[in-house]
């Protein structure tokens, strides 16, 4: 197999060259096609180029805060999600003094599940999940729990895996 030489330390072959002439035609390409910016392209091979790595991404350990205001009692009492439709044991849990994550979690779904009527004709997520069946009181009672289970620490932990697994990026 003949080699052409690109400097005196390194010999590639001309399959190798080849590979290399492929991948510089596929960014053409993509460039050219409108998928990837000429300035993106230019500057990612010039910091190969430059043999600089790869930047990293770090990530906060805590999210930027966001405020969440509780609906008032009146609207609370609409909710399809209300703090005492929950399997007794997922009540006993509310009852603890300290507001944590489960609680806040609790609050949320509380709070999603008030129908709006400018919003999405008034259906709720409750309507989502049960689809076209009339949802029961226990039907009702498991499905709250579920959501203030992912408010738990194994509730956290479950959602912060899916997150990984499913690669989302979160904003």
């Amino acid at each position: 197999m003949e080699t052409a030489s690109l400097s005196k330390t390194v010999r590639l072959s001309n399959d190798e060259l080849g590979l290399v002439q492929r991948r510089v035609n596929e960014i053409v390409r993509r460039v050219e096609e409108g998928k990837i910016e000429l300035p993106w392209a230019l500057a990612e091979m010039q910091r190969v180029i430059e043999g600089r790595k790869i930047p990293e991404v770090k990530y906060r350990a805590t999210a930027e805060p966001l405020e969440f205001k509780r609906p008032l009692q009146n609207e609370r009492g609409k909710s399809k999600a209300g703090w005492n439709k929950r399997l007794p044991h997922m009540l006993q849990r509310l009852a603890w003094p300290d507001r944590n994550k489960e609680h806040i979690m609790a609050e949320m779904w509380e709070a999603e599940c008030i129908p709006h009527q400018g919003v999405n004709y008034g259906a709720t997520p409750m309507n989502a999940i049960m689809g076209d069946e009339k949802p029961t009181d226990r039907d009702i009672r498991v499905i709250n729990s579920a959501l203030q289970w992912l408010g738990t620490n194994v509730g956290s932990e479950f959602l912060t895996r899916f997150v990984r697994v499913s690669q989302l990026w979160i904003a």
